[in-house]
């Protein structure tokens, strides 16, 4: 189960035709600094828990299916060490 890695820094699951959502378990990996999930099958929404990854530095979301918005979770201050953001090719707003 993915709650286990919580020691975990990096998570790169690039082009892999994952499909499905991201689980809400993720915001349990609180030691994450890059996460890379793009160009894969994945849908859905961002789960709130999500945007509780204070140490993340890299996100790469882009060439998926994600829809919703995010513009209020990541300006609430959670994401304040974020360096580079890639979310490119979705249904974010």
């Amino acid at each position: 189960e993915i709650k286990s890695l919580k020691n975990l820094k990096s998570l790169i699951l690039y082009s892999n035709a994952i499909s499905g959502s991201i689980p809400v378990t993720i915001g349990q990996l609180v030691n994450l600094e890059y996460i890379d999930l793009a160009n894969n099958d994945m849908s859905g929404s961002l789960p709130d828990e999500f945007f509780s990854l204070e140490n993340l530095k890299y996100l790469y979301l882009g060439e998926n299916q994600f829809e919703g918005s995010i513009s209020r979770e990541i300006g609430n201050g959670n994401f304040h060490k974020l360096k580079e953001l890639r979310i490119e090719h979705n249904n974010l707003s």
